[in-house]
């Protein structure tokens, strides 16, 4: 949620300064009209639209697909490793979810390897 936040406060500060050194005065004015950028001092984004962005842009979309068709990712490289595992922690995150909230309601402690952990809740039962 971080990135995202600094995200658009640089993007909303590039906005500013490409605004502000517009050469052209009524270009610039009409820029701001109907981008509704009258002066530097923005309202805050909320944190549920940060929220919400960053939910929306880990999804496996058909948008996402259409974007990085031409990524071609060669077996064994960062982008394909990196590729493998975001699709494994798509795959995952509603079994992380769960994970999380029962360490959260401490109904098993957590240990110093996932595997620890989950074989001493199994044990528990």
């Amino acid at each position: 949620a971080d990135v995202f936040r600094q995200l658009t406060k640089v993007t909303e500060e590039a906005l500013h300064k490409f605004l502000d050194n517009f050469p052209a005065s009524g270009t610039r004015k009409f820029i701001r009209f109907i981008t509704m950028n009258y002066s530097t001092k923005m309202p805050k984004i909320s944190d549920d639209l940060i929220r919400e962005l960053a939910k929306q842009a880990q999804l496996d979309t058909a948008f996402k697909a259409q974007i990085t068709h031409i990524v071609k990712p060669i077996e064994g490289d960062g982008h394909h490793i990196n590729e493998q595992a975001y699709k494994a922690k798509m795959a995952s995150l509603e079994l992380l979810a769960k994970v999380k909230k029962a360490l959260r309601a401490k109904t098993f402690k957590p240990g110093t390897r996932f595997s620890i952990t989950l074989e001493m809740h199994l044990l528990q039962k």
